[in-house]
């Protein structure tokens, strides 16, 4: 079984917050670094989120559609040139693997490289090709 790792106890921003203040550069202002992360609760769709506990065990938490975009929220915060990323649409139901999957084409189209591990058959998981 495949889990993300969070702090229990922090909310999907703060997460973000934490993320930020080790993976940017620490000439970076805390004003920039928050801005960036307020850009990333936008881009994956996490606004409605943002305030709520990741995983806290006597709680609720975030489900796993959230935590994904959270995964991955933490993992583009630095602008990264190359991303593996091992079947990020595991846990995901059919419609919300595809919201994760534009995500990524996002991301990628931004000029990261990514390499990923995916185990669906759908064909919209395929590139299209260029006319």
């Amino acid at each position: 079984m495949q889990d993300d790792l969070f702090f229990p106890m922090l909310t999907v921003e703060e997460t973000l917050m934490f993320a930020a203040k080790f993976r940017l550069s620490c000439m970076l202002s805390k004003l920039k670094k928050n801005s960036r992360v307020q850009a990333l609760i936008e881009q994956p769709g996490l606004r409605n989120a943002v305030k709520t506990v990741i995983d806290d065990k006597g709680h609720r938490g975030e489900s796993g559609r959230e935590c994904q975009r959270v995964s991955i929220g933490i993992n583009i915060i630095h602008d990264p040139i190359l991303m593996f990323l091992d079947e990020p649409t595991s846990r995901l139901d059919s419609t919300n693997a595809f919201l994760v999957v534009k995500i990524l084409q996002r991301i990628a189209q931004s000029g990261s490289i990514m390499i990923m591990s995916i185990h669906r058959h759908s064909y919209w998981f395929c590139p299209q090709s260029a006319n």
